[in-house]
């Protein structure tokens, strides 16, 4: 061992031998290498020493790099790799910082292409213009696989700095896309390929404008709602909507306001519990606080005086689509008791099921109230080390745990306020069916003497009948969590 520290130890000072040139970091090369206008040591140095003053003289289609001694060709400036050694030809690139793919665009117009992409590619562009204006980008060329959900190839457009933003787009096929304005001074634009099939890819103009072109909601009518109160609808309501359809309504009401959301009609091609085909989704501060397809509208009321719909449907089956109104309330208000519809609570489905499935649907109860899922099917991985099902007896996952299920038991559990918040987690290996469940808004039933259990039904028991292996409630509550 002693021998061996010595080694490495003598190594770290070695000296080149006469005929090479030692880098700063210890490397040897030729001493031919030296002033030689390429830059051989990983900082260039061999090229700015003092057997080198004059620098290279580089040629006219040529980039003379930072420290003067090493010459690249001219189409490697900004192309997103370090050639000269020290960055210097990635620098001053004009507003333009490419990668291999993707880009960060600063300037007030440019050009975001991807043309003849390759597999298993995922690119993203950030575009950002002058503050005060708007992102206004035009497709000149679109040929991305054609799938008839964009499963496979597509581009997504969000309105905002990155991917977490509002969703104004996302396509494949061949037709050219219609303009798309963001509203604000920043847009992303993104690109994701499979290992399959590709095509030749896409090209579009950006440019800094200063005003937002009044946007139509693409179901008919404006796409931007605002004052106390208002209605929409689906396309062609009460006929059936169209195949491919993408609506956004922008909905803004007074400062200091919030927005009550109410379907009166609503019938979207029923694909619970994933939504995969048509959906209907309400997003508020680039989060979604609720989405539904089928028969159920999702009825909620916002946190603040903004809210974005979005109603997006596949090439096949078509319904009748909704009809909506909105109206502005004040914060914090609840749901009436004839709006608080019962509504699903579902994992992603069969084999898909992600790392995170949180549904932010917000849906306060009557006060007084609270809420109890009931699931209507059940089928997680157990034991609960592995896939579970946690439901806490509050707003959020600090909130006390009021039951964390698993396997094929599945059963109504009650919360002791007007909240309940779940979580679903999965592991990295075996998934099931996983799960549907409905919940309710229901009177709290009578509260017992400190000495008893309260029983789900209401009846109240000695608290010594708790977990004694007999159903003393009636409804199996004292057993449960045992």
């Amino acid at each position: 061992m002693l021998w061996l520290l010595l080694f490495f130890i003598a190594g770290a000072s070695a000296q080149c031998s006469s005929g090479e040139f030692q880098c700063n970091d210890g490397q040897c090369i030729p001493g031919s290498w030296e002033c030689d206008d390429w830059g051989d040591c990983s900082a260039g140095e061999d090229e700015a020493t003092a057997n080198c003053p004059g620098g290279a003289s580089c040629a006219a289609d040529e980039f003379t790099c930072g420290h003067g001694n090493t010459c690249i060709p001219n189409d490697w400036i900004c192309d997103g790799d370090n050639d000269c050694g020290d960055m210097s030809d990635e620098q001053e690139c004009g507003g333009v910082v490419l990668t291999d793919c993707g880009g960060i665009y600063t300037e007030d117009t440019g050009v975001v292409e991807l043309l003849n992409y390759g597999n298993n590619q995922d690119c993203t562009w950030t575009i950002t213009v002058t503050e005060g204006k708007f992102v206004h980008l035009e497709f000149t060329q679109f040929d991305i696989e054609e799938d008839s959900t964009c499963d496979y190839d597509y581009v997504t457009i969000y309105d905002g700095p990155d991917a977490t933003a509002l969703r104004l787009f996302t396509g494949c096929g061949a037709a050219i896309p219609g303009a798309i304005t963001a509203s604000s001074n920043t847009m992303t634009v993104r690109f994701v390929s499979d290992s399959s099939v590709t095509e030749t890819g896409f090209s579009a103009t950006y440019t800094a404008v200063d005003e937002r072109p009044a946007q139509s909601s693409g179901c008919g009518g404006p796409g931007e709602l605002k004052g106390p109160s208002g209605t929409f609808t689906s396309m062609n309501f009460p006929s059936n909507y169209d195949n491919n359809a993408r609506c956004i309504w922008d909905i803004t009401v007074s400062d200091g306001m919030a927005i009550q959301l109410t379907f009166e009609s609503f019938d979207l091609e029923d694909d619970l519990p994933t939504c995969d085909f048509d959906i209907l989704q309400i997003q508020e501060n680039g989060q979604v606080l609720a989405s539904s397809c089928g028969s159920v509208g999702p009825n909620v009321i916002s946190n603040t005086n903004h809210i974005t719909v979005v109603f997006t449907a596949d090439s096949s089956v078509t319904r009748p689509g909704f009809s909506a109104t909105y109206q502005e309330v004040a914060q914090g208000a609840t749901l009436p008791p004839d709006l608080t519809t019962t509504t699903q609570a579902t994992t992603p489905g069969t084999g898909g099921l992600g790392p995170s499935c949180a549904n932010p649907e917000i849906l306060p109860g009557d006060s007084g109230s609270f809420t109890s899922p009931g699931f209507e099917t059940f089928d997680v991985e157990s034991p609960c080390e592995y896939d579970s099902l946690t439901i806490h007896d509050g707003p959020d996952s600090s909130a006390p745990v009021a039951a964390t299920l698993c396997g094929t038991y599945g059963r109504e559990v009650s919360t002791t306020g007007s909240q309940a918040f779940m979580v679903f987690k999965t592991d990295s290996s075996v998934t099931e069916q996983g799960f549907s469940g409905t919940y309710t808004a229901e009177d709290p039933p009578p509260t017992c003497a400190p000495d008893q259990f309260t029983c789900w039904n209401g009846n109240c028991i000695g608290a010594i009948f708790e977990c004694d292996g007999k159903d003393d409630c009636g409804d199996a509550s004292d057993e449960f969590l045992c």
